[in-house]
């Protein structure tokens, strides 16, 4: 399906819940949001990446915190952690 074919509003239950713990937790995702985009959070870690440096691995630090807020807020359903399920 398009996008252009995708209807505006969606009233699923899960979605309208979705978006009101979004809302209610929109404070600490703007503080989430300011602290991790500015040049030493963002610029510094795209630098270390680019130049294989292992101080990269601070990224995990952001990545977890941004992930737990988001999660708090689908508490119905677990947010993928990217990685395969086991025994594949």
């Amino acid at each position: 399906m398009a996008l252009r074919d995708m209807p505006d509003d969606d009233d699923r239950p899960e979605v309208i819940a979705l978006f009101a713990n979004l809302k209610a937790a929109l404070p600490q995702l703007q503080a989430l949001l300011d602290k991790y985009n500015g040049d030493w959070e963002y610029e510094d870690r795209v630098y270390r990446f680019y130049h294989q440096s292992f101080k990269v691995y601070d990224l995990q630090v952001g990545t977890t915190s941004i992930t737990d807020a988001l999660q708090t807020s689908t508490r119905w359903r677990k947010i993928s952690s990217g990685r395969p399920p086991a025994g594949r």
